[in-house]
């Protein structure tokens, strides 16, 4: 017993784990609620897109270009 007797019991314990494994049990108890309440779970095709998406991180913030008005 000195006076740098630290308490390394919490030294090894991997946080990063643990935050996982609490968010994949939130995730469990959430989606039996979904099941339950009757939530359906679609599974599509692997590829399978939505027609008329917005491609690029620009696109949705685009200038509109306004169309030219004529002299009075």
């Amino acid at each position: 017993m000195g006076i740098h007797d630290y308490d390394h019991s919490n030294a090894l314990i991997d946080t990063g784990k643990l935050a996982k494994e609490a968010a994949k049990a939130k995730l469990d108890v959430d989606l039996k609620e979904y099941l339950a309440r009757g939530g359906k779970i679609t599974v599509c095709e692997a590829g399978a897109r939505t027609e008329d998406i917005p491609q690029g991180q620009w696109t949705r913030n685009r200038r509109r270009v306004k169309p030219p008005t004529l002299p009075d």
